[in-house]
């Protein structure tokens, strides 16, 4: 088989390779997705065919989120990156680590085992340190890169230093003040093994 190849997924299968999103970049997503078919189809999401005929979600978990809970699409386009299918699970699971495809800190900060993942992207759980990491970046507190689960490296950065209430909305005096607080020690050499770290 030639890869990436170019087919259609059903939401509601795809497994996850993360614990959480940030809800607030989730309804960001919605606003440019509902109604605007060209930018579905613009935005392939990437799969793995793993073991039993499961396939898994590599990354663009916000985007799929928000097209099967908000804006109700079952179908989405995707992109194969690699036919895993003939492995077993332990195999599997080994590649997945060694290629950096799986992100184990859950919604709390705490390091968790690939049995713990969500089984369905409903079941994924709201990490807000994630929104506000999101939102830094669209500050220009780092710049924005292809490595994979960077926003959730940076929200792991921010969880011990900057306070922030679960139920915050972004359009709130108090996470408007966690960014400013979040944007102040991005630049920090403590950061600067970080992705996207701008420097001091």
């Amino acid at each position: 088989m030639l890869l990436p190849l170019l087919l259609s997924v059903q939401l509601d299968q795809l497994r996850p390779t993360q614990f959480a999103v940030g809800m607030f970049e989730v309804e960001n997503k919605a606003q440019e997705i509902c109604g605007a078919s060209a930018t579905v189809d613009q935005k392939k999401i990437p799969i793995i065919y793993g073991p039993g005929k499961s396939i898994f979600l590599i990354d663009r978990h916000h985007h799929a989120v928000a097209m099967l809970e908000i804006c109700g699409f079952s179908v989405a386009p995707a992109k194969l990156e690699e036919d895993w299918s003939s492995l077993s699970w332990k195999d599997f699971w080994d590649q997945m680590i060694k290629n950096g495809f799986v992100y184990l800190i859950d919604e709390t900060g705490h390091t968790r085992e690939v049995k713990d993942l969500p089984q369905s992207l409903r079941e994924m759980k709201d990490d807000p340190y994630r929104s506000l990491s999101s939102a830094v970046r669209d500050a220009g507190g780092y710049n924005k890169t292809d490595v994979l689960y960077a926003e959730f490296q940076w929200a792991q950065f921010f969880r011990s230093r900057v306070t922030l209430l679960p139920d915050t909305l972004p359009t709130r005096p108090n996470f408007r003040r966690a960014v400013k607080d979040a944007l102040a020690i991005s630049r920090d050499t403590a950061a600067q093994g970080l992705p996207g770290y701008l420097g001091p």
